[in-house]
């Protein structure tokens, strides 16, 4: 038995292009919002690390060790089927350097760096004796701004660099199917 088509069918074709069409946009939506989430942090800390680069150029003083700790940051995460958490471990050295006659105080190693195991941060903590003197690298613009290593470690920039290829990657490509589709119409 054939049936004919009637006026619900042709309701019914509306509503479901219309609900595809709204899919569509909050895909779209979506997409778009962490596109642009992803390329500004991506951006952001591109621009930290250029400023961290540029630690290489300041001037240096000497400094006084007063103090060092290892700091230990644990973070887990869970879904349905496991739970996996993680600890790393970053060096502090307080030290002591003036400028211009100000006295500042400090205690970051190097930017951006930590530390998988305790045994590697602690290492890093016997370079910088109690009451040694070191070399301090000072923002000339913010001489508050220090590091006893100056730049930032392999581990950071291959990081920064994969997550730059990736951005670059994710742009041409919605550039690429943009571009197909509208060559098709």
């Amino acid at each position: 038995m054939e049936s004919k088509p009637n006026d619900n069918d042709a309701s019914l074709r509306e509503e479901g292009a219309e609900g595809a069409g709204f899919l569509a946009g909050c895909v779209i939506a979506f997409v778009s919002i962490f596109l642009i989430v992803w390329i500004t942090a991506v951006t952001y800390f591109l621009y930290v690390a250029n400023n961290y680069e540029k630690s290489w150029d300041w001037p240096r003083v000497e400094g006084k060790v007063l103090s060092h700790d290892i700091s230990t940051y644990r973070s887990t995460s869970s879904n349905r089927n496991s739970r996996s958490s993680s600890t790393t471990y970053t060096p502090s050295v307080l030290y002591r350097y003036s400028v211009n006659r100000d006295v500042f105080e400090n205690d970051t190693v190097q930017f951006l760096k930590k530390y998988s195991s305790r045994s590697k941060a602690k290492k890093v903590l016997e370079e910088y004796p109690v009451d040694s003197s070191v070399v301090v690298f000072h923002n000339p613009d913010d001489p508050g701004d220090a590091v006893l290593v100056p730049g930032i470690d392999e581990k950071s920039r291959l990081v920064l660099n994969i997550f730059t290829g990736v951005t670059v990657l994710l742009i041409f490509l919605i550039l690429l199917a943009w571009w197909k589709k509208r060559k098709s119409r």
